[in-house]
């Protein structure tokens, strides 16, 4: 099927978003979702609040995904958001050299080289034409996989784009040479933060004019929260607390976690009846269970799980008097 009578059968035109990470698993595993629990449950995040937003605009997303679970393309419908998914099998010789360099002594360059060679590049061809798909948008220009799909984007004549999610630096020596290249050649590059649009205008000499300051998508209208007293005492918070929470994957650096401590234990100073309420796991959460026991007691509560079901996450923002995003 042709790209144009592919697109005249979906309605729109399509957008292929190539999720973060060499595998799905890499991410997932340390929140502990399946690909089965991301399909019926998972929803939320700046990933669906993407599709939600392109689909507003009249553009279609199908997400495309690499897993070394699957042996075949694997095709079907997020539930929650209607999005269309592709998950495609991983490269033979990746599977061989992962299991391989997990047997090495850790070096980031191995897992660079592992990054480049993740991307099943006929798969991805033959999921592109038959998506119908007009443009290729990932998430980090800082990762060595989007160096590979600009170079298949240039030979396949498709503008790829990507969104800053918080990676700020190479992964390795060995991405440095071409992610100067990459980042010129991409067709523009969607960046929320400031600090980090100059940092990528000074670094890579990309023009204002091909970044884009389009914070994370949010629908507001469906975000509303339910009666703070009804939701304290569902959860058992002190109605006399003043409360901050925050929810997400625990990786202390890139979410300023460690910030957050630190900010936290400067109120407990001068404040009583305060709590700090977490939700959220991730493969920092050994550190940043240190970094809480540090803090006075009983003014934490941290709920170690990743909470994908929204009803189920909503009481935790509507007991809050204020949300952080250190």
């Amino acid at each position: 099927m042709s790209q144009v009578t592919q697109e005249t059968a979906h309605g729109r035109p399509t957008l292929a978003l190539v999720m973060w990470g060499d595998l799905f698993e890499d991410f997932h595993d340390t929140i502990g979702v399946s690909l089965e629990d991301f399909r019926t449950t998972l929803s939320g995040g700046w990933l669906f609040g993407y599709t939600e937003a392109l689909a507003s605009a009249g553009v279609r997303t199908a997400l495309v995904t690499v897993s070394a679970r699957v042996d075949e393309v694997t095709r079907f419908t997020h539930e929650p958001s209607r999005t269309q998914v592709v998950v495609l099998p991983a490269p033979r010789r990746h599977r061989w050299l992962r299991s391989l360099v997990s047997r090495l002594p850790r070096r980031k360059a191995f897992s660079s080289t592992l990054s480049y060679l993740s991307i099943p590049v006929f798969a991805l061809r033959r999921t592109v034409r038959t998506e119908g798909a007009r443009a290729l948008l990932t998430q980090e220009y800082e990762h060595a996989r989007f160096d590979v799909l600009v170079l298949l984007g240039a030979l396949w004549r498709l503008p790829v784009f990507a969104t800053f999610q918080g990676g700020d630096k190479p992964a390795s020596k060995l991405e440095r040479p071409l992610r100067p290249f990459a980042v010129r050649r991409s067709a523009g590059l969607i960046i929320g933060s400031s600090r980090e649009r100059a940092r990528v205008e000074a670094v890579y000499g990309v023009p204002a004019a091909r970044i884009a300051p389009i914070p994370n998508a949010l629908d507001v209208r469906s975000h509303h929260l339910m009666d703070r007293s009804i939701a304290r005492e569902r959860l058992g918070i002190d109605p006399r607390d003043r409360v901050v929470e925050w929810h997400g994957r625990v990786t202390v650096r890139r979410k300023g976690l460690d910030v957050l401590c630190d900010a936290w234990d400067i109120v407990c100073r001068d404040r009583d009846h305060v709590l700090l309420l977490l939700v959220g796991t991730g493969p920092d959460a050994d550190q940043f269970r240190s970094l809480l026991d540090a803090l006075p007691a009983g003014t934490v509560r941290w709920r170690d799980e990743y909470v994908a079901d929204r009803d189920e996450l909503l009481p935790y923002p509507s007991a809050a008097d204020v949300y952080v995003l250190p």
